[in-house]
């Protein structure tokens, strides 16, 4: 196990993009690419998509406006390379995790420029445990492509206030 903080963690990530051979799943409430190391982890695991078994990238921040806001600026700028491999999630998910070929990543980070105090740890799983866990992520109820496409020319046309997400109005 390998305790990651801070700045630790990008750079330990982005290693383990760089050397991926299998997969990459990501599962995370926020993925901020106003954050130049954020966009620059993107369009890495973009370029990798071609060479791995599996890439998956969950969204789970869509019920709060201000995540969803963040979230929708990921979804205009990657949608297309990433097609299906870029997942809003139906239901809010609090997860940060990683799982990047038997290597899982998990803790307080957010996909961010965060100057907050996070810890996060690093562990190999076996096989029973990552088959386990891509099964887990595969069952997460995905929201269709139009609807993303709608709440996120809804909330970045003019960012609503707390009050008055989209979300509540499209999705519930």
């Amino acid at each position: 196990m390998r305790l990651l903080k801070n700045d630790e963690f990008f750079e330990y990530l982005t290693n383990l993009v760089l050397n991926a051979k299998y997969n990459i799943i990501l599962d995370f409430y926020v993925i901020d690419i106003s954050s130049q190391k954020v966009k620059e982890l993107m369009n890495i695991i973009t370029l990798k998509k071609t060479e791995l078994d599996n890439l998956f990238i969950f969204v789970g921040g869509v019920e709060d406006v201000d995540a969803l806001y963040t979230n929708c600026f990921l979804y205009f700028m990657y949608k297309k390379s990433l097609d299906k491999s870029l997942v809003f999630l139906k239901k809010q998910s609090h997860s940060k995790l990683a799982l990047i070929d038997n290597v899982l990543v998990l803790g307080s980070h957010n996909l961010t420029d965060s100057n907050s105090e996070n810890i996060s740890v690093a562990l190999k799983i076996n096989i029973d445990e990552k088959k386990n866990l891509m099964k887990y992520l595969m069952t997460k109820e995905k929201m269709e492509e139009d609807l993303v496409e709608t709440l996120c020319k809804t909330v970045t046309i003019r960012r609503p206030s707390r009050r008055k997400s989209p979300y509540n109005l499209f999705v519930k």
